[in-house]
């Protein structure tokens, strides 16, 4: 009896201290292109959500390379293996999420996921799927 209870206490340690971890850290939403490149070298190498505008007349099909802007600043987004949707296009506020990097002195977030429209409109479609 006495080492069922050892074995119980050290079950619902683990467990308090898995549920600590998830309930203290909470995720990290998507980031404005100026919060990234106000410090770049604070998020290089990060797997990063980055929201902004598709910036004219920068997109290359050939290259799968386009520049994501801010108010101030500009990234580049590499599309890689990513599919683009159909309502993709210049001048569109998008949802970049990828790894952060800076190739030949050029910083890039390579794209793993794009979501094409405001991100606020996937986060209140998400709370009322949630809630509805």
């Amino acid at each position: 009896m006495d080492r069922r209870l050892r074995l119980l206490w050290l079950g619902a340690v683990i467990v308090a201290s898995l549920l600590a971890t998830l309930l203290l850290t909470p995720p990290e939403g998507s980031l404005s292109v100026d919060d990234v490149m106000s410090d770049p070298d604070q998020r290089k190498g990060d797997s990063i959500s980055v929201r902004g505008i598709v910036e004219n007349g920068t997109y290359n099909s050939t290259t799968g390379v386009f520049t994501l802007s801010g108010e101030q600043h500009g990234m580049a987004v590499k599309i890689g293996a990513s599919q683009l949707s159909a309502a993709f296009s210049e001048g569109k506020t998008i949802l970049v999420t990828g790894e952060f990097t800076q190739d030949s002195g050029i910083w890039t977030i390579h794209a793993e996921d794009i979501q094409v429209g405001c991100p606020s409109k996937y986060e209140a479609a998400e709370d009322n799927a949630a809630t509805g």
